[in-house]
């Protein structure tokens, strides 16, 4: 293989996750660094409390408002012990650029999980 073929093959990122535990508070589940672009392409959040419980998640773009208007999955309904799994392959994922952050809160402290797969650009 010449040096021009492996170039092409090469991928222009790397591959990470990050995991943890949901609060009833909005926190940082992954963000950005200020020269970083990170792009997200599977979450998955299991409720372990054998509890129904609810989820939502929000991309907060640097600079802005931690609130309802950054939400892109709200009240996502989990049943006891269920895992829910969005992947975004096909949509190109979700992009945090410099500084942005993916945000998550539950309906009750400490009770779902999440593991989100994501690419960081080289």
């Amino acid at each position: 293989m010449s040096n021009f073929q492996r170039r092409v093959v090469q991928s222009n990122y790397d591959s990470y996750s990050a995991q943890g535990t949901l609060t009833n508070a909005s926190a940082a589940l992954l963000t950005a660094g200020s020269h970083d672009v990170l792009i997200v392409d599977t979450i998955l959040l299991t409720e372990y409390s054998n509890n129904a419980r609810t989820v939502t998640l929000r991309h907060v773009d640097s600079g802005d408002t931690d609130d309802a208007t950054a939400n892109f999955l709200t009240d996502l309904a989990l049943a006891a012990n269920e895992t829910f799994e969005e992947t975004f392959g096909g949509n190109g994922g979700i992009v945090l650029r410099a500084g942005a952050a993916l945000k998550g809160l539950a309906s009750a402290n400490t009770s779902v999980n999440y593991l989100i797969s994501y690419r960081k650009e080289a």
